[in-house]
């Protein structure tokens, strides 16, 4: 008899062949989709398994067995549940399709056949949550010690599923449609918060371990099922960071519910060391820490890590500036390891090599220029989005660079510079948008980060999704049509196996929407996407970058984005050719950029010396080589404009005789972004 023929059994007949399917799907654990490893015994237990989960592991069916467990409709938020509802079988069920979902984990066919078929169920998606708080009781799952008891193992696979399942839902759900959903509410959201962020916390701080700075004390017994602690670790966390990004800016839960008591970031952030466990509280749970202490560890980690290049020989390569890309690229491509310290010589177009030695400024100066070249809409790697001229892949560069993969060679180049950029700490000016840069922290893009591709699109999108009338009347199909951006071709593309002849239905209308949005901010752009972050990943790991989210990532590469702190440059200014903090000059100087000068000035001014209008992520005492004013030797001084070497950030500046014709000078000269010379 099939498990699904509703007409036949009863949730109470249901539950014996769940439980048989639990029992067998926990014993023969990963060997269900590997069954070299198994024994013979277990090679027949695992053939028979898999034919069984073979009838439940798709979309349709996932949708119709959690609808018939836990019933399809909600009839009153004070009666949730049916007087047939039965709390066994539903464990039961949860913990199979956890178990699968656990196992299966980088199988995303797998994974999403199951999640989608929960996650826009919407009201299967509620009554699992209140499964979770009515049945198992939220308070259960945070007593110390629990994870001894069979009970936690039960409940905790629902709350595994939910999570992944409302991370789906989330995916395609803005602030304002969540707040008019009629199921969950605010106190839902903030009980869910208070659970994961203490659920983490108990997870990763560990038997008999020491406290963290300022933190608890005794932590529970280790689980005797690390792969379970750490799917609900993962599963729970990335749920935990969708609910910041959505909530926590709109103050719909108290911003103190995000807060980690446990640990003391004062004291973290002024000793400057992060023990073990205080690295995972961070890397699980960023949106809970400041960003200053992130930003910290961040630094700390590539300041020990360029410790192990400082005695190794320096790497030089020379770059004509007529060809400064193909010669870059064609030289860097001879270096293994970008880690190591590179010096750039540049040469003419006869070959006749500049006066200078590079102490680090010329690499710099070559990233800067390289930078405003190929990041150039015009080039053809990268476009714009419309509305704040972002940057993003060109999903057609391959008709600009041949068919051959060469502009894929670019991409992993481009991103290996940018990741040499923050490793050497060089903030480079070009700003990317929002869904390119969670690609290169990990994250996936959803509905949501449409808004910064294409707002026409993406309000189709939400509309679709409260659209209350029947979807089929809108005549669409599993495909799209996809435009090229180069030639104006169109051309139809299928979301799904012959998507062109499956209708888009009230039933999978959510599943459409999610394809929509990762077709067009993922699969798309995937070839130049993931050429670029591997690129960038060899020099900038990814496990140093999940601590951040994409606006802060933005930080990383171009600095802070905040007004420039006078004082605080003024403090790391270093005085060089007769120059001091006393001197008269230096007074009217800084005097003039702090009390006369606006902020968009100030940035000019910034650019003009350093070659990036932002200042440093963690202040100018970050800024190499530090912020260096020259006295500019000159008879006539007032006629004289201040000139900078950007590679060395020196301000030349000539001995004004007063503030009027400084002003004027100075002005003129960061305006017309003229007076570079080479040191």
């Amino acid at each position: 008899m099939h498990l699904l023929d509703q007409h036949s059994l009863n949730n109470f007949e249901i539950y014996p062949i769940l439980q048989t399917l639990d029992y067998t799907s926990q014993h023969l654990a990963r060997r269900i989709f590997d069954t070299e490893r198994a024994s013979i015994d277990d090679h027949i237990k695992i053939v028979i398994l898999r034919n069984q989960l073979s009838h439940i592991l798709d979309f349709k069916t996932t949708s119709k067995i959690f609808g018939h467990i836990f019933g399809e409709t909600v009839q009153s938020k004070h009666s949730i549940f049916e007087d047939h509802f039965n709390p066994q079988a539903a464990i039961s069920l949860t913990k199979v399709y956890s178990t699968i979902l656990m196992i299966a984990r980088q199988s995303q066919q797998v994974f999403q056949q199951i999640i989608l078929g929960i996650a826009f169920n919407e009201p299967v998606l509620y009554k699992l949550w209140r499964f979770i708080d009515v049945y198992c009781g939220i308070e259960s799952l945070l007593v110390r010690n629990v994870r001894e008891y069979d009970q936690y193992n039960s409940f905790i696979h629902a709350l595994t599923l939910f999570c992944l399942a409302f991370t789906r839902n989330l995916w395609v759900t803005s602030f304002d449609e969540f707040i008019k959903n009629p199921l969950f509410e605010r106190k839902d959201i903030i009980g869910l918060v208070e659970l994961l962020r203490a659920l983490i916390i108990d997870l990763i701080l560990g038997e008999n371990q020491s406290q963290p700075s300022g933190g608890a004390g005794k932590m529970s017994k280790q689980s005797k099922t690390p792969l379970l602690d750490d799917f609900v670790l993962y599963s729970s966390s990335v749920l935990l960071r969708l609910l910041h990004e959505l909530f926590a800016v709109k103050d719909y839960v108290d911003p103190h519910a995000w807060d980690i008591k446990e640990v003391n970031w004062r004291d973290v952030l002024n000793s400057q060391t992060f023990p073990p466990e205080v690295k995972k509280i961070i890397s699980h749970m960023p949106e809970c820490i400041p960003f200053e202490v992130r930003a910290a560890l961040f630094t700390q980690t590539i300041k020990a890590d360029v410790q192990r290049y400082q005695h190794q020989q320096k790497m030089h390569v020379k770059v004509r500036r007529s060809q400064l890309f193909q010669d870059g690229f064609a030289a860097f491509q001879k270096v293994s390891d970008l880690k190591q310290i590179v010096g750039v010589v540049f040469v003419s177009d006869l070959g006749v090599q500049e006066e200078g030695r590079d102490a680090g400024g010329l690499f710099k100066e070559f990233l800067v220029d390289l930078a405003k070249i190929v990041f150039n809409p015009h080039y053809g790697l990268f476009l714009q989005t419309e509305k704040e001229r972002e940057l993003y892949p060109n999903a057609q560069s391959s008709l600009l660079f041949g068919d051959k993969g060469q502009d894929l060679h670019y991409f992993r180049f481009l991103g290996r510079l940018l990741g040499k950029a923050m490793y050497e700490g060089i903030t480079l000016e070009p700003r990317f948008a929002e869904f390119f840069l969670r690609r290169l922290i990990g994250k996936q893009n959803s509905l949501n980060d449409l808004k910064s591709l294409d707002m026409e699109l993406y309000k189709q999108m939400t509309m679709m999704r409260t659209y209350e009338g029947d979807a089929e009347d809108l005549m669409l199909t599993f495909s799209v049509t996809d435009e090229n951006e180069i030639t104006g071709e169109r051309r139809e593309v299928d979301l799904i196996p012959q998507g062109n002849t499956v209708v888009v239905t009230n039933k999978n209308k959510f599943r459409y929407i999610y394809m929509v949005a990762d077709f067009r901010l993922n699969r798309r752009i995937k070839r130049q996407t993931d050429a670029f972050i591997e690129g960038f990943h060899e020099i900038i790991p990814l496990s140093w970058l999940q601590i951040f989210n994409e606006r802060e990532m933005q930080m990383l590469i171009s600095g802070a984005q905040q007004r420039l702190d006078v004082n605080d440059l003024k403090k790391y200014t270093k005085y060089i050719g007769g120059f001091s903090g006393s001197n008269g000059t230096i007074k009217t100087f800084w005097n003039m950029v702090e009390k006369e000068f606006t902020e968009e000035e100030q940035g000019k001014l910034l650019k003009f010396v350093t070659s990036c209008p932002r200042p440093p992520l963690m202040g100018f005492q970050h800024l190499h080589p530090p912020f260096t004013i020259s006295q500019m030797d000159t008879d006539k001084p007032n006629e004289k404009l201040p000139t900078a070497s950007t590679c060395f950030n020196i301000l030349r500046l000539p001995p004004y005789s007063n503030a009027k014709i400084m002003k004027e000078r100075i002005l003129y000269a960061i305006n017309a972004n003229a007076g570079f010379e080479l040191a």
